[in-house]
């Protein structure tokens, strides 16, 4: 019966998720001591690892090719936009311009571009436009790719200083940043040479989201916590075990002491990272991919860390130690409900 029931608490965390009653990840240490003083072992606490951290801007950018224009090929566009697209781009402003910014130059440099060759009377230049403009259809990953990874905002949604999770978070908060992630994504489907598509002009809005909320950073470093928290109460858990007399205080009063401190603080706790969080997770992994644009070598210790979920990331990481945590109260239990 109680082997049935750990079973099923460990395929409740591991595929649903429940509404938040606990606290903050002091709460995890705070049931670490009350296991220990039930017990009668004095805990261990582990150093809680550092959130592995978001490359440099400079780290995550891409090389994009840069037109080089002269006067003469630049005054030949008199009368067409491009004209003004360039002058908007090889201004002061336009070289330190945002990510967003240079995107949306850099598809809106296609479209005026082809507009404007009819107009060109050079046959050279001609050329050189044409391949300017396949020069920006060949690199649209990569501008994507700045556009969303690359942004300075992406650095504040993944802020190791805003803390862990707060201890009641609204849901609206996780289903809102997916729904953000969303947003980029229905861009870049809709995304067409040439075409400035209409989820481009909601990227201001996903910045000023991105930068106002770590929310990103904040499930990263509860995971982290959850995850230490629970093998020190995991160790204490295996000393009992290795004791003379492990069942001192009884089958019941152990079973009580699981059912309180474990199922009705923890779980809430683990369930909200591994369901909201993780659901979350999987969409900024699939963003990830989206733009099409080859992944830079600097985040690689990010992407293993956070965004994946095989051995080596914070999400294996956790559903282990869920699992040994599990196993080891099953065993104490049916070990004392034996004696």
């Amino acid at each position: 019966m109680i082997r049935s029931c750990l079973t099923l608490v460990l395929s409740l965390l591991l595929l649903m998720g429940c509404p938040l009653t606990g606290s903050r990840e002091d709460a995890a240490a705070s049931y670490v001591e009350t296991l220990g003083q039930s017990l009668e072992i004095d805990p261990d606490f582990s150093r809680i690892p550092t959130v592995t951290a978001l490359p440099s801007k400079r780290a995550r950018r891409l090389e994009m090719p840069e037109i080089d224009m002269g006067l003469m090929d630049f005054l030949s566009l008199y009368g067409c936009e491009l004209q003004l697209v360039v002058g908007e781009r090889t201004s002061t402003l336009g070289r330190v311009a945002h990510p967003g910014t240079r995107l949306d130059y850099h598809i809106k440099f296609i479209s005026a571009a082809e507009d404007c060759l009819p107009k060109i009377d050079s046959e050279t230049r001609a050329q050189s436009l044409r391949a300017a403009a396949q020069a920006k259809r060949d690199s649209i990953p990569e501008a994507l790719w700045n556009g969303i990874w690359g942004a300075s905002e992406m650095e504040g949604f993944f802020s190791r200083s805003g803390g862990t999770l707060p201890a009641d978070p609204d849901p609206e908060v996780f289903r809102d940043a997916s729904a953000r992630i969303g947003i980029v994504l229905a861009m870049i489907d809709a995304l067409e040479p040439g075409r400035v598509p209409e989820e481009l002009g909601q990227l201001n809005s996903v910045y000023k989201h991105w930068q106002a909320r770590p929310l990103a950073g904040q499930v990263l470093r509860s995971a982290e916590a959850l995850r230490a928290r629970l093998d020190d109460a995991t160790d204490l858990l295996r000393r009992r075990l290795g004791q003379a007399s492990p069942c001192a205080a009884g089958a019941d009063a152990y079973r009580r002491l699981f059912e309180k401190q474990y199922l009705g603080s923890m779980v809430p706790r683990l369930s909200l990272v591994r369901h909201d969080g993780r659901r979350l997770f999987d969409r900024l992994h699939h963003l990830l991919h989206a733009p099409g644009a080859p992944v830079p070598d600097a985040m690689s210790p990010f992407i293993e860390r956070n965004l994946q979920t095989g051995p080596g990331s914070i999400w294996y990481a956790l559903d282990q130690s869920i699992s040994g945590h599990i196993k080891a109260w099953n065993q104490l239990l049916a070990q004392c409900r034996q004696s």
